[in-house]
């Protein structure tokens, strides 16, 4: 199974003032572990770019200050740690700051910040599962390989039950703490290969591939409920978890909306399992 999200790092800008004569006025970084924010100021701006890119510098000035047009390009510069690949960004703001604004973002920091904002944008930050849109890309690769195999994937909806009564009774910190407690044996219930999600607040999503029968899809139905399902210590209170749990077998057509069907059979076979009060 994929890994869980880490925490986002801050920032790689920093943000320079620079005067007519080229000399740094302000220093501004925008992370808490950057160098020193006075080890630019009172330097000139062409001692921190590499020789070889001085030139490409005066272009950048040049092209700002005669066009008003914001300019970038690749450099390699020292902000106080070592020749690095930076992007740098030029804004003419003579006529309102009186100097020219410097922006500088460092490339080897920026990978780590995007990688950052691509776990968030995928990863449910509460549980560590994948979220819906992690989910539906999965789903998509999954019947397009079934479509090339002839082994389609099934889809496990399952719903917390009585999500809003310890809510409500035991408060919100207890309501998370369940959420994660269902997360957590889920995952571990998994195959390897499955793809666990928490698509909404108390739904949850398995995503299992190259399933060959209904009989297959049943028994994983059976090992996820029993292994979720049951007594939990969520803070100091003693609570009983349990899942509305439905299920859905791919078809050849499901890849052509992207799964949205097969995911709304599966959804449709939990709420008639939630009906009766028990899993399907």
């Amino acid at each position: 199974m994929p890994a869980s999200p880490r925490a986002r790092p801050s920032s790689a800008t920093v943000s320079l003032a620079v005067d007519d004569t080229g000399v740094v006025r302000a220093c501004e970084w925008h992370s808490p572990d950057g160098p020193d924010r006075g080890t630019l100021t009172d330097r000139r701006l062409s001692e921190l770019v590499s020789p070889l890119d001085r030139a490409q510098l005066t272009r950048l000035f040049l092209g700002a200050t005669s066009t008003g047009e914001r300019t970038r390009a690749l450099v390699t510069a020292d902000l106080g740690d070592g020749p690095q690949p930076v992007t740098m960004t030029v804004d003419d703001r003579w006529a309102d700051l009186g100097v020219v604004v410097v922006r500088v973002l460092r490339l080897a920091e920026a990978a780590d910040e995007l990688d950052a904002l691509a776990q968030l944008a995928f990863w449910d930050p509460l549980t560590g599962l994948a979220n819906r849109a992690l989910f539906g890309e999965h789903l998509r690769n999954e019947l397009e390989r079934g479509r090339r195999s002839g082994k389609q994937p099934a889809v496990i909806s399952a719903d917390v039950n009585k999500l809003k009564r310890i809510n409500d009774e035991l408060g919100h910190r207890a309501g998370d703490a369940l959420l994660i407690e269902v997360a957590r044996r889920l995952r571990h219930a998994c195959r390897p290969f499955d793809v666990p999600a928490r698509l909404s607040g108390d739904e949850y999503a398995v995503l299992c591939p190259e399933v060959d029968t209904e009989h297959d899809v049943r028994q994983l139905v059976q090992r996820l409920t029993r292994a979720v399902n049951g007594p939990a210590l969520l803070c100091g209170e003693q609570v009983t978890i349990g899942l509305a749990v439905g299920w859905a077998l791919a078809t050849d057509d499901d890849h052509v909306d992207g799964g949205a069907m097969l995911l709304h059979r599966a959804d449709m076979s939990m709420y008639g399992a939630k009906r009766l009060g028990a899993s399907a």
